[in-house]
Formats: structure tokens, C-alpha cells, sequence
């Protein structure tokens, strides 16, 4: 099967959720013999990006005339074809990042990961919010399938785009679990500690900072902790900025609580579980998720969780962790604060959480997917 991949997410700097997304389903589709497969890029600048994928057996397509940029801001206002840029011949071409541009050849496959522009607009930055309002309805038309990575997402498209709930398939996220594990010994986890910083116990967030993480309200619980308890583990906010992340960095200043939480910025990937394995909990209050990879991979780390019994983390995480009304900062503290105390009650945790996490692999991930797109041919 000759199939094509949209491969703009891979050649970002910092990855997050939707290039790990991308970036292991191709690894896990390239070990199927029966697949051609090629990534297709507009201006390669950093060909370093794709060379795992080319030493796995996958062809590189560039389009050197410009950056992905200014293809996307074109395709928006005139139908330039997509097929003018890339020559290769493809069955399918699979897009990681919820849009099909127009003139692609073959069928067409997208994922679709949330509808936060739509159901928490407050929390999307504006000109992605304009950006998928300008597109979406018309890559869904294109479409010859739409994904998404959960039962609560499919509904959400659904509900706000003009798709039926046939048209729409689930393929979920998954954990490398060769990287997210319990194996690792304690110099390795003490010597990544140490790089960071991190010199005492301590509750362990990992995702972007920015507003839709609900991080304002995990301070104002941490903050109501320390003030009820004289001894409270560090709080490490541990990500890359986004946007309209100030209010965060603020929030933690007025309480005076420097020496308290930490924020050690993006964290390399192969540093990430070894944080996570550190851990006393792992903290992830967020207020809309299509998924929620990172409260899984704590989990596949033996980490206890405390996430939202909200959005996709609901069927994610249920059973498995302390699930918290992520508009109540009380229900935040209170399980921060049980985890502090309840050894037994953590330990719990860690096994429902270690067999939780070890349903989703990416090789079960892209077995589905390759059923989909064998239905399609």
C-alpha cells in the first residue's frame, strides 16, 4: 500500500502531543512490509528531523519553493492543488493536523484531535481559532475519512462540524512504552533530578504552559496547601511557554512561592519519564482534552494521577486515578494532599495505572489504523 504522510509537525523544533502522535504511527506503519511509505514537507530545513524516518525504511519528499507557512496561508484563500508540490504517487495520504489542503490525489485521511476551538475558545489562540473556522467545514468535505483519538472527541466533532458520526473513526493515543516504564534505577532518576534542579519530593506537571492546562487553579490549590501544611512537597511546572502563559508565572510570584514551584521549561523526551518516575503524583487538572497522553504515560511510569474527571481524561484515566472537578481548586488540594498522606491509597494507584496504561500501544494503534485504511481501498 503506497501511502503518503503530511510531515510539517515533524520538523518542529519542541515537540508536543499531535507530532508524538504522527511521529509513532509512522515509526509503528513502516515495520508493515506491505507499506510504500513517504513523508511529504515543503522546504526540508532540517533534514536531521526526518533521517530516523528515512533509516526506517520511509522515501522523503521536499518541496523547496517555500515553507509550510505560506502554503497554508495560500491554500486558505486560492485552491492551490496539492498535488503541484508532490509528484510521488499515493493511495492514501494520511494529515496529522486537523486539515486536508485541496487537490490531494488518492484518499484522503485527517485527524481531528479536539474541538477546543469550539467548545473552549477561550483557552485556543485567535488565529488558530480563525484558521480552523476558515478550513475545517471544507477538510471535512475533502475527507475520505476523519480520526480522532477518542470516543469523547468523535462525539465533540459530531456535535459542532457538519460529519456524521459514521465518518468519524477513533484510532487513540498510545505510551511508548519502551520509554515510559518502571525500570529505570534511582541514579539514573537522581541525576536527571539534579539537571533540573529538583532537590527534595516534590508533585510533577508536564505539558505546555498555557491557560487550557488550568494551571492557575492548580497554584491557587498548592498555594491553600502550603498554607495548611508546614512541610508540602515542591509543585514542578514542566513544559514549554504558550501562549498567554504570564498570568502563570505572576500567579506564582503573588504567592510568593519561588522557592516552591519550579519551572524548568521543555523537557527532552528521554528526560520526561524519569521526572515522571520521580514523582509523588503526577498533576494534570486540564479543562479540555481530547485525549491526554501525558496522565498515561505517568501512569506506565508506576506514578499515582490526579487528573479531571472532564473531557476525554474522564475515559482516559477512569478508575485508574484520582479524577477532580477541574473547576475546583478545593478537589485539587484535597488530593494532592491525600497522596501526601495515604502511602497505601498511592500504591493503589500505581497498579491500576500501570494496567491501564499497558492497553494503549502504538502497535495496537496502528494495526486499527491500517484496518481503516484497507477498508478504504
Amino acid at each position: 500500500m503506497k501511502i503518503a504522510f503530511d510531515g510539517c509537525l515533524l520538523l518542529k523544533g519542541d515537540r508536543t502531543g499531535i507530532a508524538w502522535n504522527a511521529h509513532n504511527l509512522i515509526l509503528e506503519l513502516l515495520k508493515y512490509p506491505e507499506n510504500e511509505c513517504t513523508i511529504r514537507c515543503f522546504r526540508n530545513s532540517g533534514p536531521e528531523r526526518l533521517e530516523e524516518y528515512a533509516k526506517a525504511g520511509c522515501q522523503i519528499e521536499s518541496c523547496r519553493w517555500f515553507g509550510h507557512s505560506i502554503y497554508k496561508m495560500l491554500q486558505a484563500v486560492f485552491p492551490v492543488p496539492y498535488s503541484l508540490f508532490f509528484h510521488t504517487d499515493a493511495e492514501i495520504t494520511q494529515f496529522f493536523n486537523f486539515t486536508v489542503p485541496p487537490g490531494v490525489r488518492g484518499k484522503k485521511v485527517v485527524f481531528i484531535h479536539d474541538m477546543a476551538y469550539k467548545s473552549c475558545p477561550d483557552t485556543v489562540r485567535k488565529k488558530t481559532r480563525i484558521w480552523l473556522e476558515m478550513c475545517l467545514k471544507n477538510s471535512c468535505r475533502r475527507a475520505d475519512l476523519i480520526l480522532t483519538v477518542s470516543e469523547f472527541s468523535r462525539q465533540e466533532i459530531a456535535r459542532y462540524l457538519p460529519v456524521s458520526k459514521g465518518r468519524i473513526r477513533v484510532v487513540a493515543n498510545a505510551v511508548d512504552h519502551t520509554l515510559y516504564h518502571t525500570n529505570y534505577r534511582t541514579g539514573q532518576i537522581r541525576e536527571v533530578l539534579g539537571r533540573y534542579g529538583i532537590t527534595q519530593e516534590y508533585f510533577l506537571y508536564l505539558g505546555t504552559i498555557e491557560p487550557r492546562k488550568n494551571l492557575e487553579r492548580l497554584l491557587d490549590a498548592y498555594a491553600e496547601l502550603n498554607r495548611k501544611r508546614s512541610q508540602v512537597p515542591l509543585l514542578v511546572l514542566a513544559g514549554k511557554k504558550g501562549w498567554m502563559c504570564e498570568r502563570i508565572y505572576e500567579k506564582a510570584a503573588e504567592y510568593r512561592l519561588q522557592n516552591k514551584v519550579l519551572f524548568p521549561g521543555y523537557v527532552n523526551q528521554k528526560d520526561s519519564p524519569l521526572l515522571m518516575c520521580g514523582a509523588r503524583a503526577f498533576v494534570f487538572p486540564s479543562l479540555y482534552e481530547g485525549f491526554g497522553m501525558p496522565p498515561l504515560e505517568a501512569m506506565a511510569c508506576g506514578t499515582p494521577v490526579i487528573t479531571s474527571n472532564t473531557t476525554a481524561l474522564a475515559e482516559v484515566a477512569e478508575g485508574a486515578a484520582v479524577m477532580v472537578h477541574p473547576l475546583c481548586r478545593e478537589e485539587i488540594g484535597m488530593a494532592m494532599e491525600k497522596l501526601m498522606d495515604d502511602d497505601e491509597y498511592a500504591d493503589q494507584l500505581k497498579a491500576a495505572g500501570s494496567k491501564r496504561a499497558a492497553e494503549y500501544t502504538w502497535e495496537k494503534s496502528a494495526a486499527a489504523l491500517m484496518e481503516l485504511y484497507r477498508e478504504l481501498k
